[in-house]
C-alpha cells in the first residue's frame, strides 16, 4: 500500500489565523534559541582562550570556518526532507540535537573537542531555517508573510543580544556560585557552565514543537507529483540574473553580521577595558533593541507594499540600506569610548537587521512550493558559506596581520576595515539584481500563485 504524502495547498485560511501565527511565534521562539547558542561563545572568548591557549585565528576557525563547512553540508540534505516531512517535528529534533552538542562543548578540554561540538550544533541548526521559512510561505498570504517573516528574523538579534545580556549576567554570578557539593561541576571552569546552561531551553521547548505546532500541508492519497531531478538547479539558473548576485548579496551581508557578533564584544573589552558582564548589558542591549526594532520596521515597510510590487520594493529598500549602514559601520569599532561605539552601533544594527529580515522573502515569494524550503536551502548554503565562515575567521586572520604590523587596537581596524571595504560590494550586488527583479517576479508569478 502507498503511504500518504503531503500536498502544499493549505495556507493561513485553511489552517486558522490563530494557529498560522501560534505557528510563526513557535518557530521564531527556536530559531531565537538556536543564535543564543550558537553566539554565546563570542561572550567567551577572552575566557576561552586563556583557559585552552587559542589564538584568535583559532577562535576565528570555532565561529567561522568549522560551523559554515558543516552548517552547508547538512543544509541541503535536511531542507529536501523538509519538502517531504513534518516540518514542526523535524524542526524538534534539529532543537534537540543542537541543545545537546551546546551542552558537549561545556565539557570541551581543547581545541579539538570545542570543535567537534560546534559541528553538532552547526549540522543540527542546518535544518531550521528552510523548514520554517517555507511552513512560514504555507500559513500566510503575501502581506502575512512579510510580517510573519519580519518576526521570524528577529531571531538573530534578540538571540545574539540574549546571548550577550544573559550570559554576561550569568558569568558574572557564576564568580559566586559554590558548587564543591556537586560532584563533576566543581571542576569545571565557568566558561563551561554557561555553556552547559545554554543548552538547557531548547530541550524544553522541543517536545512543544513536536506535539502543538501543526504541520499545514494536507495529507492526500499516493498521487503526489515528483519534484524532477535538478530542478533546483533549474530554477537558480534560469533566474541567474537576479538569483545570483542576490545570493552574493546576502552571502556578504552574513558576513558582516558574524563578524559584529562575533568579534565586536572583544573589541569592545579590548579597546575600552570592559569586562564581559559590562560588555553583555552594553552591546547586548543595543544588538536586541536596535536589532528589533529594525526587523520590524522592515516587515511593516515591506508588508506595506502592494502585491505586484513586493519584490521589487523588497530589494531597493535593502539596496538603500546598505549605503545608509557603510558609515555608522566604519566608525563604531574606531570610536574614542564605549558611549561613542554604542551610539553608533545602534544606527548600523538597525539597518543591518532590517536588510536581513527581508532577505528571505525573494525566493519565499518567487519559487515553486514543491521547491521552496530547497530554494531557500541554497539561500542559506551561500550564507552560511560565506557569510558564517568568512565573517569570523577573516575578523582573526585581519587582526592577527594587524598586530603583526604593530598596528594599535588591530581587532577594530580588522572590524573597520571589512565593513568598509564589503558593504560597498553588497550595495553593487543588489543593485545588479535590482536590475533584473520584475522580470524575475514575472517569470515565478505563476509558481507562487499559491501566496495569495
Amino acid at each position: 500500500m502507498a503511504t500518504p504524502q503531503f500536498t502544499s495547498e493549505a495556507t493561513s485560511a485553511a489552517t486558522g489565523r490563530g494557529a498560522a501565527w501560534y505557528g510563526t511565534i513557535a518557530v521564531s521562539l527556536a530559531f531565537t534559541l538556536s543564535y543564543i547558542d550558537r553566539q554565546i561563545l563570542s561572550l567567551l572568548v577572552t575566557s576561552i582562550k586563556a583557559s585552552l591557549g587559542l589564538s584568535d585565528t583559532q577562535i576565528g576557525v570555532l565561529q567561522g570556518v568549522s560551523f559554515s563547512i558543516f552548517h552547508v553540508l547538512a543544509t541541503l540534505p535536511l531542507a529536501w526532507l523538509a519538502d517531504r516531512v513534518h516540518r514542526p517535528r523535524l524542526i524538534a529534533a534539529c532543537m534537540i540535537a543542537w541543545s545537546l552538542a551546546t551542552g558537549a562543548a561545556g565539557l570541551a578540554f581543547n581545541f579539538g573537542s570545542l570543535m567537534l561540538a560546534r559541528i553538532g550544533v552547526a549540522v543540527s541548526e542546518a535544518g531550521l531555517p528552510p523548514a520554517a521559512q517555507s511552513l512560514l510561505a504555507d500559513l500566510h498570504d503575501r502581506p502575512g508573510l512579510a510580517r510573519a517573516t519580519s518576526i521570524f528574523m528577529l531571531a538573530p538579534f534578540v538571540g545574539g543580544g540574549l546571548a550577550l545580556t544573559l550570559g554576561g549576567k550569568l558569568y558574572a554570578a557564576s564568580a559566586s556560585w559554590d558548587l564543591s557539593g556537586m560532584a563533576g561541576f566543581a571542576a569545571l571552569e565557568r566558561w563551561q557552565l554557561i555553556l552547559l546552561l545554554a543548552g538547557l531551553p531548547g530541550l524544553l521547548l522541543a517536545p512543544v514543537m513536536a506535539l502543538t505546532v501543526r504541520e499545514p500541508r494536507l495529507r492526500t492519497g499516493p498521487a503526489r507529483p515528483r519534484t524532477a531531478k535538478g530542478a533546483l538547479a533549474g530554477f537558480l539558473l534560469e533566474n541567474r540574473a537576479f538569483c545570483f548576485p542576490y545570493m552574493i548579496a546576502v552571502a556578504l551581508l552574513i558576513t558582516i553580521l558574524n563578524a559584529q557578533v562575533a568579534w565586536m564584544p572583544t573589541a569592545l573589552m579590548r579597546r575600552h577595558g570592559l569586562d564581559e558582564a559590562a560588555v553583555g548589558l552594553g552591546f547586548g542591549m543595543v544588538f536586541i533593541l536596535a536589532g528589533a526594532s529594525g526587523t520590524l520596521t522592515a516587515g511593516w515597510l515591506v508588508g506595506r507594499s502592494r502585491k505586484e510590487q513586493m519584490l521589487e520594493r523588497t530589494v531597493r529598500l535593502m539596496r538603500g540600506a546598505t549605503i545608509a549602514m557603510i558609515l555608522p559601520a566604519t566608525l563604531a569599532p574606531l570610536a574614542a569610548n564605549p558611549g561613542q561605539a554604542l551610539a553608533l552601533l545602534a544606527p548600523a544594527i538597525f539597518i543591518l537587521s532590517a536588510i536581513i529580515s527581508m532577505s528571505s522573502i525573494p525566493f519565499q515569494l518567487t519559487a515553486p512550493p514543491q521547491l521552496r524550503a530547497q530554494a531557500l536551502a541554497a539561500l542559506s548554503i551561500a550564507a552560511a558559506f560565506v557569510g558564517t565562515g568568512l565573517g569570523p575567521l577573516l575578523i582573526g586572520l585581519l587582526s592577527d596581520v594587524f598586530e603583526a604590523w604593530a598596528a594599535t587596537d588591530p581587532l577594530a581596524w580588522a572590524l573597520t576595515a571589512a565593513a568598509g571595504v564589503i558593504l560597498p560590494i553588497i550595495a553593487i550586488c543588489l543593485s545588479s539584481a535590482a536590475r533584473d527583479v520584475s522580470m524575475f517576479d514575472a517569470r515565478n508569478a505563476d509558481d507562487g500563485a499559491d501566496l495569495r
